[in-house]
């Protein structure tokens, strides 16, 4: 799947394979973002990843991630979907970073993040 977040948080682009990965919870994932939160889980399944390492969080600030396994926070899978993400800030020509743009595909083998 594919995503644009913005700074705020806002998911302003995504696409079918995203759609399928988040579902319905989309809002859920753009209020979560929005409010702080991270969707992104450690290998537990219950514990978010720290700030410092959340693609997200790395991509708005200037880093660009590439092919990092994390959980993926969804409801129709309680302990998370394992995914293989990468993530890149997108800037204006001025060098402000404006969003993130996120890629992220089931990871081949198994549930467990790193």
């Amino acid at each position: 799947g594919v995503m644009l977040v913005g700074v705020d948080g806002r998911v302003s682009l995504y696409n079918r394979a995203a759609e399928h990965y988040l579902g319905a919870w989309r809002d859920q994932f753009e209020r979560a973002l929005g409010d702080g939160a991270r969707p992104f889980l450690r290998p537990d399944g219950k514990t978010a990843l720290p700030l410092e390492e959340d693609p997200v969080a790395r991509a708005l600030s200037g880093e660009t991630v590439r092919g990092e396994r994390v959980l993926l926070r969804v409801p129709s899978r309680p302990g998370g979907r394992a995914v293989v993400v990468s993530a890149t800030p997108q800037r204006t020509p001025q060098g402000l970073v404006t969003g993130a743009l996120l890629s992220f595909r089931e990871a081949p083998d198994g549930p467990s993040a790193k």
